[in-house]
């Protein structure tokens, strides 16, 4: 809620996936490619050690770890969620809280 918050994120449109509680990068795509249409723009919150694969797979990259509260966000050529595979995205930026670059 509070990142709905800050960001302006009308909290009435949040939905949870208990999925996606210490899911494996396997679940997490299957939830993303069972996504409903038409959304363009999501934005997934879960735990590692599962998010982190997630991100190193679909966009073939290699973060050791994303840490708590950290971000991840890629961009996916596809046109529909049921197309989304490994190493399908591109990444946009990764940060976190305690990032010094």
């Amino acid at each position: 809620m509070l990142f709905a918050e800050t960001i302006g994120f009308p909290k009435q449109n949040i939905k949870t996936e208990e999925r996606l509680y210490h899911a494996d990068e396997e679940e997490i795509l299957d939830i993303v490619q069972n996504l409903k249409e038409p959304d363009d723009v999501v934005i997934l919150f879960g735990h590692n050690p599962g998010f982190t694969d997630f991100a190193n797979h679909l966009m073939n990259i290699r973060i050791d770890n994303v840490p708590t509260c950290g971000v991840v966000a890629c961009k996916l050529p596809v046109k529909h969620w049921k197309d989304v595979t490994w190493q399908s995205g591109q990444l946009l930026f990764f940060d976190f809280p305690k990032n010094t670059d």
